[in-house]
């Protein structure tokens, strides 16, 4: 089972844009014009792979209690800063996010 990417049109460049853009200047420009293109789709495999990563990071964060979770989806990027600096301030042993950057 093959999923896309979100409909909204993104207007900053993460780090996987970025990464992307690198690799292959046309993924780069699909990402950011052409969102629901199918030469976007992840297959079974990268949806495993990105499956895999969540399940590492759950499992990584049980033996590291105390840190700040930043749970806000990669377009926010306001409140993830907000979420970020608070965390900071505060001393937190780590922040971290909750979601990978390919969040459904």
């Amino acid at each position: 089972m093959s999923t896309r990417q979100k409909t909204h049109r993104k207007n900053r460049l993460s780090k996987s844009d970025y990464l992307a853009g690198i690799q292959c200047a046309k993924q780069l420009w699909l990402r950011f014009n052409e969102p629901n293109t199918i030469e976007l789709e992840t297959g079974a495999d990268q949806d495993a792979l990105f499956e895999q990563g969540r399940r590492v990071g759950e499992l990584a964060r049980t033996y590291h209690l105390g840190g700040t979770i930043i749970d806000f989806p990669y377009y926010a990027v306001d409140e993830r800063l907000s979420a970020t600096t608070s965390g900071v301030t505060q001393k937190r042993p780590y922040v971290v996010t909750s979601k990978p950057a390919n969040e459904k």
